[in-house]
């Protein structure tokens, strides 16, 4: 879940939250909150939280195994869990999926 609230309003859609943190110039995301919900966030600090989505402003995003994987261009991961080069991105993020608890991404090298 993102980090500080960006105003008080409370959103039923996830469409109007969006649309509303689209025309809101400090607006980093948007998260669902407990009671079904969307506030939108001032922040891109995220937290874990079960059962919560967040959506970062201007991110490309892909779902994998129960996991949201937010695609950056022009970064690389400084180190590596594995020596392994996987052929597709379904198979990376797999492996990474199967050690969610010391994996944090993959790289296209």
């Amino acid at each position: 879940v993102l980090g500080s609230d960006y105003g008080s309003t409370k959103y039923t859609s996830l469409a109007s939250a969006l649309e509303a943190c689209a025309a809101a110039s400090g607006c980093k995301g948007v998260s669902k909150i407990a009671d079904g919900n969307y506030k939108l966030k001032g922040t891109t600090t995220t937290t874990s939280s079960k059962g919560k989505k967040s959506y970062i402003q201007g991110s490309a995003v892909t779902e994998y195994d129960d996991f949201y994987w937010t695609e950056k261009s022009g970064y690389q991961f400084d180190n590596k869990l594995a020596k392994t080069a996987y052929a597709t991105k379904a198979k990376a993020m797999a492996a990474c999926s199967a050690k969610s608890a010391s994996c944090s991404g993959v790289s296209k090298i």
